[in-house]
C-alpha cells in the first residue's frame, strides 16, 4: 500500500491539467465510431480523400471511421463545427487548401485556422493544370504567357467560384507573371470545365482529376501541371519548372485536422495511423494511380509549418490581386 506521502503525490499528479487525459488517450483511444467531417459534398475531391484513408483507418484503429458531409462557404461552416466538437479524437475533419485559403477571402471567420485547429497529418497533393481553349493559338506555356501579355485584359479565365481554389490557382499565375486577365466565376468546375470546351472562357485551371477528362475530348489544350513531378494522369504535359517557371506550386493540398485541445498522444497516435495507411497498395491505387495525387506524409510540426505557409501566401496573392469572397 502506498503511504500518506506518497498517496498525495500521486493525488497531486492526477490533478494536474492534462494528466488524466494523456492517459486516457493512451489507453482507451479510440473508443467509439470517428466522425471525419468533410467540407465538401460526396463524390469530391476531399470527399473521395476522406473516404479513401478513413477505410484504412478504421481497419488500424478497430473503430469506424463515418464520413460527415457539413457543405458550404468553402467547408468553413465544417470547420467551425470542428472547432466546436470535443476534443478527445473522435471528432476530425480532411482538410483541403480551402482551409488554407478561407482566412485570405473571408473577412467574418469565426475561428482562426492555425489557433483553434491542430494540425495532425499531411496526405498528398493534387496536382494542377494550366488549360486553354483549342481555339486560343497557342501551343506550349512560352507561347501563351507571350499571348495573355501581348493581349492584357482579353482572355478570361474560369473558376469553381469566388475564392475557390481554381480561382486561387489562376490569381497565383496571373501574380507571378504580371497578367492581366478577367475572372468568370461559376457554381463549380464542372461547369467551368464545360465552358472551357465551350469557348465561354479560354483559360482554366483545375485538379488532373477533371482536367484530364476534358483533354480526352480534344476542345483543350493542357500546357502545364503543377508539382515537382510528371502526372500519371498526364504524362504528356510538362511540369511548369519543365516549361519555364520554377517554384510555381498551386496544387492541392490534403490532410487531417482536429480541435486545437486534442491531446498530443493522439495526435501522435492518429498521424503515426495515416502515414503507415498511405503504404498501403490499395490505397496508393485509388489516390496515387487512379486519382492522380502525389502522397507526401510527414510529422504534425511538418503540417502545421505547411498550413502557416499556404496561409501567408493566399493572403498575399487575394491582397495583389483584391479577391473577396463577400
Amino acid at each position: 500500500m502506498l503511504d500518506r506521502r506518497e498517496l498525495l503525490k500521486t493525488l497531486t499528479a492526477l490533478s494536474l491539467p492534462g494528466a488524466i487525459p494523456s492517459a486516457y488517450s493512451q489507453t482507451t483511444y479510440p473508443s467509439k465510431a470517428i466522425n471525419m467531417v468533410c467540407g465538401f459534398a460526396a463524390g469530391s475531391a476531399t470527399d473521395v480523400v476522406a473516404r479513401v484513408v478513413g477505410i484504412k483507418l478504421s481497419e488500424r484503429l478497430n473503430q469506424p471511421v463515418v464520413v460527415q458531409n457539413l457543405t458550404g462557404a468553402a467547408s468553413t461552416i465544417a470547420a467551425d463545427f470542428v472547432v466546436r466538437s470535443v476534443a478527445d479524437g473522435h471528432t476530425l475533419m480532411t482538410v483541403s487548401s480551402a482551409i488554407t485559403i478561407a482566412p485570405a477571402v473571408y473577412n467574418n471567420l469565426k475561428f482562426n485556422v492555425e489557433k483553434d485547429l491542430v494540425a495532425i497529418a499531411n496526405i498528398g497533393f493534387l496536382p494542377t493544370v494550366l488549360m486553354v481553349a483549342d481555339s486560343l493559338p497557342v501551343r506550349n506555356f512560352e507561347e501563351f504567357v507571350e499571348y495573355a501579355k501581348k493581349n492584357p485584359g482579353k482572355l478570361n479565365y474560369g473558376s469553381s467560384g469566388t475564392g475557390g481554389s481554381t480561382h486561387m490557382a489562376a490569381a497565383l499565375l496571373a501574380q507571378t507573371l504580371g497578367l492581366s486577365m478577367t475572372h468568370v466565376p461559376y457554381r463549380g468546375n464542372g461547369p467551368a470545365g464545360l465552358a472551357l470546351m465551350a469557348g465561354e472562357i479560354q483559360v482554366l485551371m483545375d485538379t488532373t482529376v477533371l482536367a484530364a477528362q476534358s483533354v480526352k475530348t480534344n476542345r483543350v489544350r493542357a500546357l502545364a501541371v503543377t508539382g515537382s513531378a510528371r502526372s500519371q494522369a498526364l504524362p504528356d504535359v510538362p511540369t511548369f519548372r519543365e516549361a519555364g517557371l520554377a517554384n510555381f506550386d498551386a496544387s492541392v493540398m490534403f490532410g487531417i485536422m482536429g480541435p486545437k485541445s486534442l491531446p498530443r498522444p493522439i495526435v501522435e497516435r492518429i498521424n503515426r495511423e495515416v502515414v503507415e495507411s498511405l503504404k498501403d497498395s490499395g490505397l496508393q491505387n485509388q489516390l496515387v494511380k487512379t486519382g492522380g495525387l502525389q502522397l507526401s506524409p510527414g510529422s504534425p510540426e511538418q503540417f502545421a509549418q505547411l498550413i502557416s505557409e499556404d496561409i501567408a501566401k493566399w493572403r498575399k496573392v487575394a491582397t495583389q490581386m483584391g479577391i473577396s469572397a463577400e
